[in-house]
């Protein structure tokens, strides 16, 4: 009777030793098949890995600059030179603003062409573009340096 829940046969014959045998040798083919089925993918789930030694490898030593300290400075220099460029770019931006203000106020020239009109204030604009491009360059740089260091997202916050 364990036979059958362990193979789960519910129906082995008790009385007569040779149906019970056919039937367990049944059990066991299928068995078999099933492990076939599985067999091949049976090492690529870690099944077969063997657990670590007790013995641990030394550490690597620590690269210079791979400290929570000089992550921490890195983001702060990194972080006052952004906001100084976006400072920047804001105050070029205001002047691009005034510079359009002014040429509106100023009469159109007669006889001359007014192809430089509205240059300046494209110029201080296209300064501005730069200078948050560069800001945001100098950010994204700072963390992907710290992620191929894996330094910790917290010490760059």
């Amino acid at each position: 009777m364990r036979i059958a829940a362990e193979t789960g046969l519910s129906e082995l014959a008790l009385g007569d030793p040779r149906q019970a045998a056919g039937d367990l040798k049944e059990a066991v083919k299928l068995a078999a098949s099933v492990e076939e089925r599985v067999s091949p993918l049976r090492a690529e789930t870690g099944v077969e890995n063997q657990p670590p030694s007790e013995e641990r490898a030394p550490a690597a030593p620590r690269a210079r600059g791979d400290d929570e300290r000089t992550w921490r400075t890195e983001a702060r220099r990194v972080a006052t030179e952004a906001g100084r460029l976006r400072d920047k770019a804001a105050d070029l931006r205001s002047r691009a603003q005034e510079q359009r203000e002014k040429e509106r106020d100023r009469p159109l020239r007669k006889n001359g062409p007014s192809a430089s009109r509205g240059r300046a204030a494209e110029r201080l604009e296209e300064q501005a573009r730069r200078a948050e491009q560069r800001a945001a360059a100098l950010e994204t740089d700072l963390w992907e340096r710290a992620r191929r260091a894996r330094a910790l997202p917290g010490w760059l916050r």
